[in-house]
Order: structure tokens, then C-alpha cells, then sequence
């Protein structure tokens, strides 16, 4: 049997706000193949929002649905696209998602047979290296200096 997956991969546009992400969408700042990452919205930072709003200007986007969603917020039930949330340890429990820059090169395996998937740092600074790379580097990195609760 064939497997069937979905690659993504692009740069990541770290946010700390979901004010700042819509922002960013409306403004022109999100281009196809960008991945977005919205942290400080779990429940340490924001009591776990609900996030449909990116989601929602996403669509309205000719090439939204090429923009992937990672946080660690929650979506609503009708966000749709490349949406992966509820990440933990969120970022200002001291999560990983708290020590992605802006440009890293993110990407995701989502292996819709087995319903498995995977995100991994595999670049920076226009290094491109392998997922296991990525690990040991993200943990080494301290959380951003820019972590705060809403």
C-alpha cells in the first residue's frame, strides 16, 4: 500500500501575539510557504485561547492554504489548513516552540495512512541540517528573551 504524506517546508514567522500574527497577514508580511508560529497562547500565557482568527484571514489569502499554523494555543473547529496546536510543553513552560527564531527552516511530516506526523528544525541562518541536528540544536537554545504571558 502506497503511503500518502504531506511535506512541508519553509521559514518560520515567530509571533507572540495572536494581534501581531493578524498583523502580519493582513500587512503583507506572510507569503507562501511561510510557517507561522504563535506562542505565549497556551495556558500559561493566554489560558489557552482559541486561535480561529489566523486561520480565518489565512483563507482569505489566494495562497493561504500553502501557510502552515503551529502553536501552542488551541484552534476552533472549523480552522482548517495545516493548523498543528496545543503544542507542549508550551513555550513559557520552557517548550521548544519557545526557542524557534524567526527564518529557521521548519518542517512537517504528516503521514495521513498511519496518522502519524513530526516537526523539525532543519535550518538556520542558511545552514540546512538534519532533524536530529535540529533537536540537539533547540535544545540547546535558551527560550527567547521575548516569552511573556497576555
Amino acid at each position: 500500500m502506497q503511503t500518502v504524506s504531506i511535506g512541508i517546508f519553509g521559514p518560520a514567522k515567530v509571533f507572540v501575539t495572536e494581534a501581531a500574527a493578524i498583523h502580519a497577514i493582513k500587512n503583507g508580511f506572510i507569503v507562501e510557504g511561510d510557517v507561522i508560529v504563535l506562542i505565549c497562547c497556551g495556558p500559561a500565557g493566554a489560558g489557552m485561547q482559541e486561535v480561529y482568527q489566523i486561520t480565518s484571514a489565512l483563507k482569505a489569502l489566494p495562497f493561504g492554504r500553502h501557510v502552515a499554523v503551529l502553536t501552542d494555543a488551541r484552534f476552533s473547529g472549523v480552522s482548517t489548513g495545516a493548523c498543528i496546536g496545543h503544542i507542549s510543553p508550551e513555550a513559557l513552560a520552557g517548550g521548544a516552540i519557545g526557542r524557534v527564531h524567526d527564518g529557521d527552516q521548519i518542517e512537517i511530516i504528516i503521514d495521513r495512512t498511519k496518522l502519524e506526523g513530526s516537526v523539525n528544525l532543519v535550518g538556520d541562518s542558511g545552514t540546512i541540517f538534519s532533524a536530529e541536528e535540529g533537536s540537539a540544536r533547540l535544545a540547546k537554545r535558551p527560550s527567547r528573551a521575548d516569552l511573556r504571558p497576555a
